[in-house]
């Protein structure tokens, strides 16, 4: 096995999704799945944090109910 094949199947570190996202006020922590403001944490439910890092994703632009459902939940029917 040589060394360059240990790494083909991870992403570079341009395509790796973020710990954190900002919306407004609140920061989201991926790992935690949920929100803090300043240092007191929300206590959001996973979908719900699921549901603010997606539109948090692109502040400002129109979402719809199937994008939403297919996008956080991966409901496509």
């Amino acid at each position: 096995m040589n060394s360059g094949s240990i790494h083909n199947g991870f992403p570079d570190q341009d395509s790796l999704i973020p710990r954190f996202r900002e919306a407004g006020d609140v920061t989201l922590d991926l790992l935690h799945r949920d929100g803090r403001i300043d240092d007191r944490w929300l206590g959001l439910h996973p979908r719900e944090c699921g549901l603010v890092w997606r539109l948090a994703q692109e502040p400002g632009q129109r979402v719809s109910k199937l994008q939403l459902l297919a996008d956080v939940w991966r409901i496509t029917f």
